[in-house]
Parts: structure tokens; sequence; C-alpha cells
């Protein structure tokens, strides 16, 4: 599912004005992308448990995650409503999406609390850290009216180590470790 999430961040990025792959772009492609993204990788966290007990079709999994990517970039290129910033700053549908995103969130580390013996204590932790650090991340996103302002700065250096905890969890715990032990 993070190979998909992080499909469609590449695309918030290049399609951030100024940068010189989609030059006729505007804002709300690029706030598009994010808000979209952020659904997504907060549904994915939130079905997480769901998953480790169940065996999925690898083929229907691609299927579906790919579906899923192409319907959202089409809305993020294909229609510039709802409007996320204006010239006075966010909008509050983009406020409420974003707080619609943290709810999730908050309700994902619930479930994890509550189903903590289906993770190994470290995947925990770094799950709830990325948590917490996504949740800050989308908080200070309420807070910008423009795009060089600190708050946008800082709310996309918080989502780098959201992403790094997940990456942490996943990877280096789950996947490095276990292959060094049987190596």
């Amino acid at each position: 599912g993070f190979l998909f999430v992080s499909l469609l961040d590449i695309f918030h990025l290049v399609t951030v004005p100024g940068m010189a792959f989609f030059p006729e772009i505007n804002k709300q492609t690029t706030l598009h992308f994010w808000i979209y993204t952020r659904f997504f990788e907060a549904m994915l966290l939130l079905s997480a448990p769901w998953f480790l007990t169940r065996r999925l079709n690898e083929g229907i999994t691609f299927l579906f995650f790919t579906s899923i990517t192409l319907l959202l970039i089409w809305l993020s290129l294909a229609f510039e409503k709802p409007i996320l910033i204006t010239e006075d700053g966010l909008t509050a549908f983009k406020n409420i999406s974003e707080y619609l995103i943290i709810f999730v969130m908050l309700l994902t580390i619930g479930l994890y609390i509550q189903q903590k013996s289906k993770f190994s204590t470290v995947t925990y932790h770094y799950l709830l850290l990325a948590l917490i650090f996504g949740i800050t991340s989308e908080y200070v996103f309420t807070l910008y009216s423009n795009f060089n302002s600190f708050a946008f700065t800082l709310g996309h250096l918080l989502k780098l180590i959201s992403f790094w905890s997940i990456y942490q969890a996943i990877v280096q715990k789950t996947l490095n470790i276990p292959i060094k032990k049987l190596s």
C-alpha cells in the first residue's frame, strides 16, 4: 500500500507550482493530491491490523491499489473543485479534510492500542510514532496561508519523520532483522 502512497506523493511533489513538470498546474491540484493521498494513507494504516490475520491475494490487492491510485490521480488532475486555498488562505473544506484525516489517525491509534499483541514491540512503537508525527503534521497543515510559510515547511518535515518511522517499522524491523537472523 505504501508503494502507492509514495507514487501519489511523487505526483504531489511534481505538481507543486513552480516545478517544471506541469507548468500550467495550479495550487489546487497539488493540494488535492495531498488530501487524497493522506486519506488513502490513513485508511491504509487503519486497516492494517485486519490484514495481519488474513491472507492477501497479491494480484487482487495490487489491482485494487492500482485502481484507487489511478482514480485519485484522475480526480486530482481533472477537477479544481473543491477549492482548498485562496488568496486569503486555506478554505474551511481544506481544514475540515485535515481534521477528518486526524480523526482517522486517532481511531487508528486506538485500534493499535487495542490490538497491541498483534505487533512486535518495536513495530508497534514505530507505528505509533508515525501516527503521532502524522497527526501533528496534518494539524500544522491547517495553520499556513501560503506555500512559503514556516508552518508549510514544518508540516512537511513532520511528515518526513512520520514516513521514516513507517520505514523503520515495516522495512527495518519486519524485513531486514528477520533476514539477518536467517543468514
